[in-house]
């Protein structure tokens, strides 16, 4: 339980601490119409009509809830993209290792979606520096593989040339698997600072 907040409250700080700063200007609008109404003869308002106040404190107020609820819902939108991205990758990871030995490319659906959508800009930046160097690993080992296929099946093709195509692919492969492994294991761990043998 303790390790599932650790990652739910990396995973939106930025936006969690803007919610805060609205959560307690909320506060203090309330507050203050709390003394207004309570104690509308005090020298604190005095020369400001007790009609200037509610207009204030209702406009400020309706901005501050207004940002209170935008927090929580990114905050929502980013628990959701985590979990469906996660889900993506050990899939990869599950048919990397079901297909290993063989030409094959990964999808990326939900990350391409994501990336349309601009649902991405809410997780947090170390989080998503680990799903982007993740996916952009799946990406260069697609386009590999597709250029081994396409000289694979080369009418040409020399058994020798087949299997250096084909040894190509799995070395991508394997490196995949590991980068997989690691990644998915840090963003499990809620470790997403440690970036080090991504640039290996």
């Amino acid at each position: 339980m303790q390790r599932s907040k650790g990652v739910h409250a990396r995973l939106m700080l930025d936006d969690r601490m803007r919610g805060k700063v609205w959560i307690c200007s909320f506060g203090f609008v309330l507050v203050l119409a709390i003394i207004i109404i309570f104690n509308p003869e005090s020298d604190t308002f005095t020369g400001i009509t007790i009609e200037m106040w509610g207009a204030f404190i209702g406009v400020f107020a309706a901005v501050s809830l207004g940002e209170i609820i935008k927090v929580f819902e990114d905050y929502r939108i980013a628990l959701r993209v985590r979990k469906h991205l996660t889900s993506e990758l050990r899939n990869i990871l599950e048919n990397a290792k079901k297909k290993s030995g063989t030409i094959n490319e990964y999808g990326t659906n939900f990350w391409d979606s994501a990336i349309t959508s601009g649902e991405l800009s809410k997780l947090d930046d170390n989080l998503f520096l680990n799903f982007s160097v993740l996916y952009t690993k799946i990406h260069g080992h697609n386009r590999t593989a597709r250029q081994c296929e396409s000289m694979y099946n080369q009418p040409n093709a020399t058994p020798e040339n087949k299997q250096y195509y084909l040894e190509t692919v799995i070395r991508s492969e394997v490196r995949l698997e590991r980068l997989l492994e690691t990644v998915l294991e840090r963003i499990r761990t809620n470790q997403v600072e440690d970036i080090t043998g991504f640039f290996s």
